[in-house]
């Protein structure tokens, strides 16, 4: 069985609840992959967020319910950027992933989301951690990846893996030095 055999296999005993779930991480990250083609990258280097969504009817005389476009940005500098973009933004969605929206809301971020960058460039893992492995971790890893027959897949759990052996190590001699 190949892997795209078993992952359609365990996505046909997904409970409904679980496939809706799967169904919004599949819209939210198309989403952020529409955001990241209709904006420059200095833009995206401050969006804490974006979301789009169905805002449903609520007071007195609001009938219909209005596609949403919802941005968060972390300065009230970047707010004003996108306000003075905001029509061509509007089109650019629609011309280019059919994404019609009532309404483009732009919004400073507030408390902990504004510190969350979904889409700032990061160093690789290999720089933010300093702990090195030694050759038995190394060694130990190459043998629980050597039943994977895919080489891309299997090279990709071996990164991930010592990724966060040395993300642990690293965590634990911070920590360790704090006590």
């Amino acid at each position: 069985m190949n892997i795209g055999q078993a992952l359609q296999a365990a996505l046909a005993h997904i409970d409904q609840d679980s496939a809706g779930e799967i169904r919004k991480a599949q819209r939210a990250a198309r989403v952020k992959d529409m955001w990241a083609d209709l904006v420059d990258q200095s833009i995206l280097d401050h969006t804490n967020g974006v979301y789009i969504f169905q805002d449903e009817p609520h007071g007195e005389g609001v009938q219909e319910s209005k596609r949403v476009l919802q941005v968060y940005v972390d300065e009230a500098i970047y707010a004003s950027e996108l306000n003075a973009q905001r029509e061509l933004i509007r089109w650019k969605l629609q011309e280019k992933f059919g994404e019609e929206v009532d309404e483009f809301r732009i919004s400073v971020s507030r408390s902990r989301y504004r510190n969350y960058y979904p889409f700032k460039e990061q160093e690789s893992t290999e720089n933010q951690f300093n702990h090195e492995l030694n050759q038995d971790d190394i060694k130990h890893i190459d043998e629980l990846c050597e039943g994977i027959e895919n080489a891309r897949i299997q090279r990709a759990f071996r990164e991930a893996m010592m990724s966060n052996l040395r993300w642990n190590q690293t965590f634990f001699e911070e920590n360790k030095n704090e006590n």
